[in-house]
């Protein structure tokens, strides 16, 4: 796994840093979670890996483990739910950074994928907990 250690995608919770990086060849988002987090990290890994067809789940490349991180590869995905919201309020069809965001799909189809999404995990048995605008990611796929 290569991961551009100066290409910070974004931030989550218990100072996980989410970076640009490679595995296998491919682009993806990298997740650097502190070791003493790595339970939670394994949880979500876990809940990945039974979720890893599911077009509406985040897809699960791998993951290392090295000094004081653990690195979880996942699909890199285009913009957030936040990122759209935030180009429908400028009106610029970019986001901040001035990247271009593929044809946004309706507001109709978002919600429908959300519950999709959402539904699998639910038959999984499993609650999100966590689900606000920037954790909702749009994909090309």
């Amino acid at each position: 796994m290569e991961v551009g250690e100066g290409e910070i995608l974004g931030y989550g919770s218990h100072g996980t840093v989410v970076m640009r990086g490679r595995f296998q060849g491919r682009e993806v988002a990298v997740k650097r979670v502190l070791l003493d987090f790595y339970t939670v990290a394994e949880h979500e890994v876990a809940i990945l890996q039974a979720s890893d067809d599911h077009a509406h789940i985040v897809r699960y490349f791998g993951r290392e483990q090295c000094d004081r991180f653990a690195y979880i590869a996942v699909e890199k995905c285009v913009a957030s739910l936040a990122d759209l919201l935030a180009i429908e309020s400028s009106g610029t069809g970019q986001l901040a950074e001035g990247r271009d965001v593929p044809l946004l799909p309706s507001p109709l189809r978002i919600l429908r994928h959300i519950a999709l999404g959402l539904e699998h995990m639910h038959r999984l048995r499993l609650v999100h907990r966590d689900l606000k605008p920037q954790n909702l990611l749009l994909s090309t796929s």
